[in-house]
């Protein structure tokens, strides 16, 4: 598997080498700006940028389903919390119950041991009994959990819910940020679609990127704030991960379970954790585009003191090298910038409908991460593989 990584990505960096790039008209306004943002790029630099651009298409489809589903699931099931350990518990001894009585009630009539059972018996019993398997073992996690730091856990319930209601306000803040900044360029941007919407200074306000370029006034603590939102994106993909598991479209390949996850799965789950932070490098331009872009520079236009923009730069201000790298993949392949303007409002689509799914659920399982028989034997046959 990493030779074929490998091999794609070298033969990315071979097709970069040789392709012919195309960009917006020539804007006379911004001559200046795209003079200095390609300024002493080379072949090499284009095929590596290339590369980079051909390998974030693919990561956004990580960052459409995990991610999306991960900033929409996590603060709302960390709000709703857990069914109450003794109602699932009762539930669980009901079902218990009930396969045990339909196991009697089949031994009455055909016996007891299998080889005098018809075909349809013997399945339907094998079946039974292996559902009671899972529902003692359920049994016994619940009681387990009833009990000492399974309590205790139950007790802090109120504060898991103040810090569920902290996050859904912060995973709707950044949504609605994505949402302004994202309007702002189809309304401001000064190249259209050939360039994917390139804002020359946002018009928009946006809270984040204000908070951002305030903050960055008083360094270390833009640093803090901004790790802070990095490391609940990161957690938040982590978390989609675990729920939805990995999948090709709507075949289940593995499941995530704590300690029990076959190596193959953890393998794939850190590929997708990692293509998903790709696109985080292209989505902090939308987050906060103009602190991602200049920080808290400011320029002298007109005899007023205003942020840096493109229109600043090169002479009076200085753009970071993610702001240089998207610029270039956005003005010289318009395909990728137009790509990664549609990807975000798919994105956000796709934020929204999590949401929705998460709020109307019912609660979620205290055994969620139990493994079932069938688990067991997916988990046999894969090593097997």
């Amino acid at each position: 598997m990493l030779f074929f990584l490998l091999l794609f990505i070298i033969l990315l960096f071979v097709f970069g080498l040789f392709l012919k790039e195309s960009g917006p008209e020539e804007n006379e306004s911004k001559k200046d700006y795209i003079k200095h943002v390609f300024s002493d790029q080379n072949a090499v630099e284009s095929a590596i940028q290339f590369a980079f651009g051909c390998l974030t298409l693919i990561s956004y489809v990580c960052w459409v389903t995990y991610t999306a589903y991960g900033l929409s699931a996590f603060p709302v099931d960390m709000t709703k919390g857990k069914r109450h350990l003794d109602e699932e518990r009762n539930d669980v001894l009901v079902e218990l119950n009930q396969v045990k009585d339909k196991i009697k009630s089949i031994q009455d009539v055909r016996g007891t041991r299998l080889s005098s059972l018809n075909e349809k018996d013997r399945k339907e019993i094998t079946k039974l009994m292996a559902e009671q398997r899972n529902l003692e073992r359920k049994r016994e996690t619940l009681e387990s959990k009833a009990t000492g730091f399974g309590r205790i856990m139950e007790m802090l319930q109120p504060f898991q819910l103040i810090f569920g209601l902290m996050f859904i306000l912060l995973t709707v803040f950044i949504a609605v940020c994505m949402v302004l900044t994202l309007i702002d360029r189809a309304a401001h941007s000064w190249c259209g679609a050939k360039c994917g919407f390139i804002l020359q200074y946002p018009q928009i306000i946006n809270p984040l990127d204000t908070l951002m370029v305030i903050t960055s006034k008083y360094f270390p603590l833009d640093l803090v704030v901004f790790t802070l939102i990095i490391i609940f994106i990161f957690y938040s993909t982590l978390y989609g991960i675990t729920k939805i598991g990995i999948r090709f479209f709507w075949i289940q390949l593995y499941k995530i379970y704590p300690q029990r996850t076959q190596p193959q799965g953890l393998l794939l789950a850190s590929v997708i954790l990692l293509l998903s932070l790709l696109s985080l490098n292209v989505e902090l331009s939308t987050l906060a585009p103009n602190y991602i872009s200049f920080g808290s520079q400011t320029w002298e236009k007109n005899g007023e003191r205003i942020p840096c923009n493109e229109d600043g730069v090169p002479a009076h201000c200085t753009i970071t090298h993610i702001g240089t790298l998207i610029s270039r993949l956005s003005l010289k392949m318009g395909f990728f910038g137009m790509y990664f303007y549609i990807a975000t409002w798919v994105f956000l689509f796709a934020w929204l409908g999590g949401l929705i799914y998460s709020i109307v659920k019912r609660k979620g399982s205290n055994i969620e991460e139990l493994l079932t028989d069938e688990d067991d034997l997916d988990n046999d046959e894969n090593d097997l593989l």
